[in-house]
């Protein structure tokens, strides 16, 4: 079983991937980040554990898309729970993600949003 406090965040840019790990941990959170979808990947097989993907969607190397298209194909993984992060709207469900927070992040929104994807899987 995951730690239902143990978050995997996957975004490209420096200051909103800290600052949400800042605030997630300020919560009690264990938080681990990736740059991009293909060090995602990479973390959930070296490390898993996880209850929960924050999922950037537009990244270099391997987009949020793309990211979540292999984890859907993976037997393994194919469960985890996925919030889709990004500043533009996009057709989330098709794309199998379970939800999706607009950036820019309001901090508030991401700390009452977390617990209510982070689980067991």
């Amino acid at each position: 079983m995951s730690n239902p406090r143990r978050i995997l965040v996957v975004e490209d840019d420096f200051s909103i991937r800290e600052t949400i790990h800042m605030a997630l941990e300020s919560e009690g959170y264990e938080v681990v980040t990736a740059v991009n979808g293909r060090d995602g990947l990479d973390k959930i097989e070296t490390e898993g554990g996880f209850s929960l993907v924050l999922l950037d969607l537009v990244m270099p190397i391997m987009g949020g898309l793309e990211f979540l298209s292999h984890l859907r194909e993976n037997p393994k993984h194919a469960e985890l729970p996925v919030l889709m992060v990004s500043a533009t709207a996009d057709e989330v469900s098709s794309q199998r993600a379970d939800g999706f927070l607009r950036k820019p992040i309001d901090l508030e929104t991401l700390l009452k949003i977390v617990p209510i994807y982070a689980r067991e899987v």
